[in-house]
């Protein structure tokens, strides 16, 4: 069985831990075990069986010298974002230690400005960031979001991690 570890990384105002919270609530009964902010699921994704784990981090300065605990065997860093102002600071913190480690963006609010965009696009060029998903309301099912993720990570990124 495949195995992802998924770290999401993002400001304190990005709603990250609600969406992952919403996430574990609708997957109760699949859930295999919960450590704090870290969920493991079991699914499959084009026929294969898949083992991944959702790892939420602390945003808050008071934590940055922990966070790095977070990140050990992490395979795909997801960014989530409200405003882009905090993304540049994100991708500089995760490619500081793991140059090569694929990186998503996850939008997860519908009310950001439209400019932003282009300010998007452009971090995505010069960082080489490939994914950027959108959750456009707090409704909208979690679990469509984190198929995509894996869909991506299985067809894209193509792991060898067993």
């Amino acid at each position: 069985m495949k195995q992802y570890k998924f770290t999401f990384v993002g400001d304190s105002n990005t709603e990250k831990s609600n969406f992952l919270y919403r996430l574990y609530q609708s997957y109760d009964s699949q859930i295999q075990s919960a450590f704090q902010s870290s969920y493991v699921y079991n699914c499959t994704v084009n026929g294969q069986q898949i083992k991944y784990e959702l790892q939420d981090t602390p945003c808050q300065d008071d934590f940055n010298h922990m966070r790095y605990l977070y990140y050990f065997k992490t395979d795909v860093f997801v960014i989530c974002y409200q405003h882009i102002s905090g993304v540049q600071n994100w991708v500089l913190e995760i490619q500081k230690q793991f140059k090569k480690a694929p990186i998503a963006l996850l939008q997860l609010s519908s009310d950001t400005i439209q400019t932003q965009n282009g300010e998007i696009t452009n971090i995505m060029r010069e960082n080489k960031i490939k994914t950027h998903l959108k959750q456009n309301d707090e409704n909208e099912n979690q679990n469509f979001v984190i198929h995509e993720l894996l869909q991506i990570a299985i067809n894209e990124w193509n792991f060898q991690r067993k």
